[in-house]
């Protein structure tokens, strides 16, 4: 997998987690697909 596809993966798990997951939280849902890139 290229780098591109490890991005992608994590953009569609950040806002997946942020749909299942729709707390208020300081980041909102940049953080989530932030956090999603950055754990694939």
């Amino acid at each position: 997998m290229g780098l591109l596809a490890y991005i992608i993966f994590g953009l569609i798990a950040g806002v997946i987690a942020k749909m299942v997951h729709p707390i208020k939280d300081l980041g909102g849902w940049l953080l989530a697909i932030l956090v999603g890139i950055l754990g694939s």
